[in-house]
């Protein structure tokens, strides 16, 4: 029983430090994408007002589908460790539960052991009986 326990809690932990990283990993990705935000909004002031800029320097065309792809594929992974990460809390959820149901099913079987063999009354009552029984053989 302790095992199980010990095991869903290590599982559970383990959870819990794959949150943490992955937090980790969505604030990175949050200050790309106020990057890329930051550099867009840029890109179409420049647009916008017509500045004389020079447009090497901003990103066009390619750049910005290169950008656009880099960030669909971070959001695709993100999602897919997402996805992992929640399987991985059910399933440790699901194992947590059965051990916990088990722990109940041994509780309830050790009780009706020790009231089956723990009532004084009926032990005094046989103990006063086989004295009398022992008595009588002696006498």
């Amino acid at each position: 029983m302790e095992t199980t326990t010990d095991l869903a809690t290590t599982i559970l932990n383990s959870i819990r430090q794959d949150l943490s990283g992955l937090r980790d990993k969505v604030t990175h990705l949050e200050g790309m994408v106020t990057s890329i935000d930051a550099r867009c909004t840029e890109l179409a002031l420049a647009v916008g007002d017509g500045l004389d800029t020079q447009h090497d320097e901003l990103p066009v065309g390619d750049e910005l589908d290169a950008m656009h792809d880099e960030l669909r594929g971070a959001v695709t992974r993100l999602d897919t460790r997402i996805d992992r990460l929640s399987t991985r809390l059910i399933e440790g959820s699901v194992r947590a539960t059965a051990g916990h149901h088990e722990t109940q099913q041994c509780l309830i079987r050790l009780m009706a052991f020790v009231d089956a063999q723990g009532d004084l009354e009926d032990r005094v009552e046989r103990c006063e009986l086989d004295v009398s029984d022992l008595k009588q053989r002696a006498l």
